[in-house]
């Protein structure tokens, strides 16, 4: 546990900085963004302290700094997959905290995202992984919600994204394919 808190602490101070020497309205694109990912790292600690209220705050506000650029850029594809993979841990954290409506619903706007991202590029296996780890995502809160139609729904539509990437390209399939997207 030392390590990551000793983790948290250099991050922490990272972010102090970061944010003194800039307002994240005005700052150039790449400093926000490092400011969100640092926002990002920090929850993902935090989370794994089981501080679920601190780290929700980290991940809300590297969101909103991520849906500020995703705004500005919307055909940037990277800043619509960060803005997806920030909207998935708030929804982690809502589950955590007993909360499957707004988990559910990040959930979606990170699905929502993700398949416009296999729109414009749907040759791009890791926007392909990202929109089954979506779905699985989808389906888990469904089945602890209880309605299990919906969830194997979704279960089944992240199975034949994954059937077909593997069929694809055998590479793309591994055991660490669902540990990457697991929390």
């Amino acid at each position: 546990m030392g390590d990551e808190a000793k983790a948290l602490q250099n991050l922490r101070e990272a972010i102090t900085v970061d944010r003194s020497i800039m307002d994240a309205g005005s700052a150039p694109a790449a400093w926000q963004n490092d400011l969100s990912y640092a926002l990002l790292l920090a929850g993902d600690v935090l989370s794994e302290l089981n501080n679920s209220s601190e780290a929700l705050r980290d991940y809300e506000d590297s969101l909103a700094i991520r849906e500020r650029l995703a705004k500005a850029q919307p055909d940037d594809s990277d800043r619509q997959r960060d803005l997806a993979v920030s909207l998935e841990k708030v929804g982690y954290v809502r589950v955590d905290e007993g909360d499957e409506t707004t988990a559910l619903e990040k959930q979606r706007a990170a699905l929502a995202i993700r398949e416009s991202l296999v729109d414009r590029d749907p040759k791009n296996a890791d926007w392909q992984q990202g929109l089954a780890a979506s779905h699985q995502n989808i389906g888990r809160i469904l089945a602890d919600q209880g309605d299990l139609t919906a969830a194997l729904a979704s279960y089944q539509s992240c199975t034949r994204i994954r059937e077909k990437l593997a069929a694809d390209d055998p590479s793309n399939w591994s055991d660490s394919t669902l540990s990457r997207h697991r929390r």
